[in-house]
């Protein structure tokens, strides 16, 4: 069965962009543009209005941190939200744990083709082995890894605060901070899922802080491992570290610069070196993830949110000094802001792949937002607003500020009640889960997959791992092998019913769901689902799944 994009859609609402991001986030230059048109219309009628607000902003440092402080308080109770909540929200935290747990229990973290298991996706092999040891310290379960993921949101943030405070008092720190939370909630889950965004970003601010300050050789090698450790996450997130780098390196020089990269390369291939670790597969599994093709859409939004992220910046380049010896356009070495272009520039080709987006671009909130800083400082607004502050920079920088509390409120309100909505289903399939397998305690269970439209009750397997049932073909990693027919092993575990009970989504068509990346075909095939069919039958239901047990 091959289904067309707006089929694939109308059967799968849940893969849609609009169920990724919500309508604000999806353009978020449009909302500036609205904001600035309505803030534009406002001061004509109440001409001064910004430019008192900016002054609020500087001057007002304790308030402006109180509000800095309550944005960041919103970014925290929804990751809290989130950690405590039984709802699962992206299909690729469940490839995460289900990976870290197999590798956890001796097993190899990125399968070969030949394999008859498919669980391994394309993330570095640092993020499976940090929500393992998240998993041995607090036991085999999505509340351990959803606490681990809430760690890293909270350390991100800490991180951009400590950087920002570098270059702005604390009042003012404070409020970038917030505005920088609001912005990345502005994309919605990925500061808080089960997943290598979380570290990706916790580190990235991390290597400005570590940039940022005193330019030793220690500093160095801490900044090396940050960048190699951020490899490993994601093979391009170096990329985020780069801007971090180039503020490093203009200060500690070339040698240090070298060691920061020699280090970053040694961090890199650690893991490699471990059992059950293979380079080559893991090479090979990007290769076959690297055809899955260009999104316009995503290309767009994503774009969007770059230029939605240079704004603050973009403006400040527009400022006088109102020291007359120095201007906003010297003093300062132009190179870190270049090479932070560069680099999103090439994250946009990440970003724009099926099956990413502008997740891809948040990383560079910090790094953004430091810039933004450093020119606010040496263009000394802070001290003398009225000289040489233009109109359009007044109106610039109360728009931004209106437009991330616009785009952070919204999702975190949109968050907020797709948990609470939510919530009742997914505590009563984790219940149903359990359910069955205390009433089929000696029996091998494994979650199975039906149509496309249940796959969220597959969702919640956890629970058939932590009594040690093995995870076999992982509907995250089918997804990415397209094109790929599943190996001779795979169709003869199926024949050597290794596996006790399936559990199939209720009332569903046994592995029958099609692929989300073109052509769309079937993820499974049709030979796979006859194999099965001869050698599995349906025996009963729970109140989620249909039960398949062994043909006798």
């Amino acid at each position: 069965m091959v289904q067309t994009v707006r089929e694939r859609r109308k059967t799968a609402p849940w893969l849609t962009p609009s169920m990724f991001n919500g309508d604000f986030a999806l353009n978020p230059l449009l909302v500036f543009a609205l904001c600035a048109f309505f803030i534009l219309l406002i001061q004509v009628l109440t001409p001064g209005w910004t430019l008192g607000l900016v002054q609020w902003i500087a001057a007002k440092r304790t308030w402006a941190g109180a509000a800095g402080g309550a944005a960041i308080t919103l970014y925290l109770v929804v990751g809290l939200y989130y950690a405590f909540s039984p709802f699962i929200w992206d299909h690729g935290e469940l490839a995460v744990a289900a990976g870290a747990k197999m590798y956890r229990s001796g097993h190899v973290l990125y399968n070969s083709i030949q394999d008859a298991e498919r669980y391994s996706t394309l993330y570095g092999p640092a993020t499976f082995m940090i929500y393992g040891c998240g998993m041995s310290v607090l036991g085999v379960s999505m509340g351990a890894c959803k606490a681990v993921a809430s760690a890293a949101a909270v350390a991100n943030i800490g991180f951009c605060y400590l950087a920002l405070r570098r270059v702005a008092p604390a009042g003012l720190s404070l409020f970038a901070t917030g505005l920088g939370a609001l912005l990345i909630l502005g994309h919605n889950w990925a500061a808080f899922l089960c997943k290598a965004d979380p570290f990706i970003l916790a580190l990235a601010a991390a290597a400005l802080w570590c940039a940022t300050g005193k330019p030793s050789w220690s500093a160095a090698i801490l900044l090396g491992a940050l960048i190699g450790v951020e490899a490993d996450l994601k093979v391009h997130a170096f990329l985020y570290c780069l801007p971090a780098l180039a503020v490093f390196a203009q200060k500690a020089g070339m040698k240090k610069g070298l060691l920061v990269t020699a280090t970053s390369l040694i961090v890199f291939w650690l893991p490699f070196l471990l059992p059950g670790i293979s380079f080559m597969n893991w090479w090979r599994l990007m290769r076959i993830e690297g055809g899955s093709g260009f999104d316009l859409a995503l290309f767009v939004v994503s774009l969007q949110w770059e230029a939605v992220l240079c704004l603050p910046l973009l403006l400040l380049w527009t400022v006088r000094s109102a020291d007359p010896e120095k201007s906003a356009h010297s003093g300062q070495d132009k190179w870190p802001p270049l090479v932070l272009g560069i680099s999103m520039a090439a994250a946009l080709v990440f970003a724009s792949k099926r099956g990413s987006g502008p997740n891809h671009i948040m990383p560079f909130v910090p790094c953004a937002i430091y810039f933004a800083l450093e020119k606010w400082r040496e263009a000394q607004i802070n001290e003398r607003l009225g000289l040489g502050m233009s109109n359009f920079f007044r109106l610039g920088a109360v728009t931004f500020v209106v437009c991330a509390v616009l785009l952070g409120g919204s999702e975190a309100a949109r968050m907020i009640s797709i948990q609470a909505k939510n919530n009742p289903t997914a505590r009563a399939v984790c219940e149903d889960v359990r359910q069955i397998i205390e009433q089929l305690p000696a029996k091998r269970i494994c979650m199975g997959y039906g149509e496309l439209n249940s796959v969220r009750f597959t969702f919640y397997k956890m629970p058939l791992l932590a009594v040690g049932n093995p995870e076999l073909l992982n509907f995250s990693a089918m997804i990415g092998y397209h094109g790929f027919e599943l190996s001779d092993a795979s169709y003869a575990l199926i024949e050597s019913k290794a596996v006790d009970v399936w559990l199939i989504p209720k009332d569903n068509a046994p592995f029958s769901m099609p692929n989300r990346y073109a052509p769309y075909a079937d993820v499974f095939g049709e030979r796979f689902r006859k194999v099965f069919a001869g050698n599995y039958e349906k025996r009963g239901s729970s109140r989620f799944f249909d039960l398949y047990l062994k043909r006798s």
